[in-house]
């Protein structure tokens, strides 16, 4: 998924995104063009995306139909002038059992912010607080 979204195939990103977000874009076409102007933004401001890795995942939580678990998302941005390493969490979803994963970007939010959208969401998933970007100049 990730190198995906690093390579910008978005039209196979976006099947990994959750399908509640994606109505929420208003569809597939939508979410894509709107990564395509955020990216593009992105750069015109002097900010691009270098690398985007996964933490490691502490617990996936079973019920019953669902695997649930916050993943922890590492973002590397480069400007001109410095190295912005920015933490962030998803929460993954699978309802095969691990075959096949969808993704909510939890976006800094709480848990019970995040289950006004996703009220199937367990209560016993732990979104940490995030953190402040590491700024490093050159």
């Amino acid at each position: 998924m990730l190198s995906l979204f690093l390579h910008k195939n978005y039209a196979e990103y976006v099947k990994f995104i959750h399908p509640k977000i994606l109505e929420l874009f208003g569809g597939k076409d939508k979410m894509m063009s709107t990564l395509q102007t955020s990216m593009r933004q992105m750069k015109e401001q002097g900010f691009e995306i270098e690398n985007v890795t996964v933490g490691t995942i502490k617990s996936i939580i079973v019920i019953p139909g669902e695997l649930q678990s916050v993943v922890p998302q590492i973002v590397e941005l480069k400007t001109a002038d410095a190295k912005i390493i920015s933490n962030g969490y998803l929460i993954g979803i699978s309802n095969d059992y691990g075959k096949t994963w969808h993704f909510i970007d939890t976006g800094g939010k709480k848990l019970k912010q995040v289950q006004e959208i996703f009220p199937t969401l367990d209560s016993r998933l732990v979104i940490p607080t995030r953190q402040q970007p590491l700024v490093y100049k050159n």
